[in-house]
């Protein structure tokens, strides 16, 4: 099985979890575009930018793939694992990237990496707690383990907690890493949120820390 294969009715449960954010209020719909795997255009080679918490990102040594920025939005990469593909089928306003790698999948379940973007104020602390609160309300989980940082100089701060199951999704761990990032027009909050079915595969652990560790982000 393939992304691109992946109903979509048990992919927007998953989604929901990084869109109920402290951003506007409207609908998290799916794109136009038919969905499809990466293309080559997409992905970049590594970069030589220097690990660091004084504003440089991380060394990425494999290809990166742009997660899709808006007028006045940075660009922001984040690494793309070996077996990982993209699917376009629910790419939005909101949701900008979402990565899987279907090697791994356990039934229908294909475990996954949604980018989202929204705009925020500057006060990252504000725009986590947006965020966190989100989780709470949407879904009632109040066991929240959080861990702040930066990333490429940026505030950050991780996320983890146990998703409730939803439809045909089950229950399962969530970690989630939010980027607060100011541009042009004013500031941007992305969410990273990766997700799979338990037992999960160390090889999907060893890769959400290789994505999450190697955000690149050009202001």
């Amino acid at each position: 099985m393939s992304l691109r294969t992946l109903p979509a009715v048990l992919l927007l449960p998953l989604l929901a979890l990084t869109a109920c954010g402290g951003g506007d209020d409207a609908p998290v719909t799916a794109g136009d575009e038919t969905p499809g795997m990466t293309t080559s255009a997409e992905v970049t080679e590594g970069n030589d930018a220097g690990a660091g918490d004084d504003g440089e990102c991380a060394d990425v040594d494999g290809p990166t793939i742009a997660v899709e920025a808006r007028d006045g939005e940075p660009q922001v990469e984040i690494p793309l694992p070996e077996d990982w593909e993209r699917s376009r089928q629910l790419d939005s306003e909101m949701i900008r990237l979402m990565v899987g790698n279907p090697s791994i999948a356990t039934g229908q379940f294909v475990p996954n990496v949604v980018v989202t973007a929204e705009p925020s104020g500057a006060d990252a602390d504000a725009a986590f707690e947006a965020q966190l609160a989100g989780i709470r309300q949407g879904f009632g989980v109040e066991d929240i383990d959080t861990t702040e940082g930066t990333v490429c100089g940026h505030p950050s701060m991780i996320a983890e907690y146990t998703a409730p199951q939803m439809g045909a999704a089950p229950e399962r761990p969530a970690t989630v890493q939010m980027i607060v990032v100011p541009g042009d027009t004013g500031s941007t909050t992305y969410t990273m949120t990766a997700q799979s079915p338990e037992p999960v595969d160390p090889s999907f652990e060893e890769d959400v820390t290789t994505i999450f560790e190697g955000v690149q982000i050009e202001d």
